[in-house]
């Protein structure tokens, strides 16, 4: 092994650690793209790409914003702001009475 390619590796490993980091921290952030809706069919929840999200109640269907911070999803409209939690389970904590949403597949 020459002088540069032991150099070249060194530098490899040395990025490897920063590398998993940022492995670990977009799959805790986890991607909430999908639908997410409670038991009963009252209450579903579009997320798209992009922040955006398309919340279905039996009234109509908004379109908000929402954002992850950690294991919570706020979701903001011009109605007021909900915060939904992610679950060990990949269900969303914080639906109509209490309800997780599951993510429809």
């Amino acid at each position: 092994m020459t002088l540069e390619s032991a150099s070249l590796w060194h530098r490899a490993y040395a990025f490897l650690p920063v590398l998993l980091v940022c492995l670990g921290l977009a799959s805790c952030g986890g991607d909430v793209t999908g639908t997410y809706e409670d038991p009963r069919g009252f209450m579903s929840v579009e997320f798209k790409s992009a922040g955006k999200a398309y919340v279905r109640l039996p009234a109509g269907t908004v379109e908000a914003k929402y954002r992850v911070d950690g294991d919570k999803i706020i979701v903001e409209n011009q109605g007021g702001n909900f915060v939904l939690t992610k679950n060990k389970d990949g269900s969303l904590g914080g639906g109509p009475m209490g309800m997780p949403l599951t993510k429809k597949k």
